[in-house]
């Protein structure tokens, strides 16, 4: 405590004003013993509060990195020898004329088969769904350092995960929850949405799903209608 030497009063460590009658109080007289005898008068809390800062911050951060943390397994069903299938299915829909209608099926194997060529041409470790009644869970992965780093005889591959849950509506799917790695985002979705919204903009073939007008999803597949 710093003694007010006009009216007596103590004062609390710091001050440089009295809290009673506003004179300035002598700090000559501050030592460290002074400052130590203050720290231990101010308990357990006061000796300790760096300590607390730190262990508290320490646990923040490893609870946002379990969270984060990569799901770097691909989703659904393995992937059939569909793949190039299905591509050419999509591409009939941007053949259409003016006036025509198509409606093209594809199971959650052939999807993936599709979705495992678009990974190799996106530089993904892989992008998969799997598919319930009324929804479609997306599932992305992507290396962080696509060369990995090397420390000493190790290799690590660092790499983070996307998911969404899509739900169709009209001819779209539109997400409903979004997360990165096993941290949900709520009202931050936009930030996974943007990034896949940003792989499909020039991509030819999910350019050729603009005709599509309906689609339906159900745990046996999908169904896309189209018309133009």
């Amino acid at each position: 405590m710093l003694i007010c030497k006009q009216c007596g009063k103590d004062n609390e460590l710091g001050r440089v004003f009295c809290a009673s009658c506003g004179a300035k109080l002598d700090l000559d007289g501050m030592s460290s013993d002074v400052v130590a005898d203050a720290v231990q008068r101010g308990g357990w809390f006061g000796r300790n509060w760096g300590k607390i800062v730190w262990i508290v911050v320490l646990i923040f951060l490893v609870i946002i990195g379990l969270a984060a943390w990569s799901n770097t397994k691909p989703i659904g069903k393995p992937a059939s020898k569909g793949g190039r299938i299905v591509e050419g299915s999509i591409m009939s829909f941007s053949r259409l004329r003016q006036g025509q209608r198509l409606g093209r099926k594809f199971t959650e194997e052939d999807i993936n088969a599709f979705l495992a060529l678009k990974a190799e041409q996106w530089n993904l470790e892989s992008f998969s769904v799997s598919l319930g009644d009324g929804r479609c869970d997306v599932h992305i992965v992507k290396s962080i350092l696509p060369q990995g780093i090397t420390i000493s005889s190790y290799k690590l591959d660092p790499k983070m995960s996307y998911d969404l849950i899509c739900v169709p509506s009209g001819g779209k799917l539109v997400a409903w929850k979004a997360s990165f790695g096993h941290l949900p985002l709520g009202p931050f979705k936009s930030m996974v949405v943007g990034k896949i919204a940003a792989l499909l903009s020039e991509d030819k073939d999910w350019k050729a799903l603009e005709a599509v007008t309906e689609i339906k999803v159900t745990s046996e597949g999908v169904e896309l209608f189209a018309k133009k």
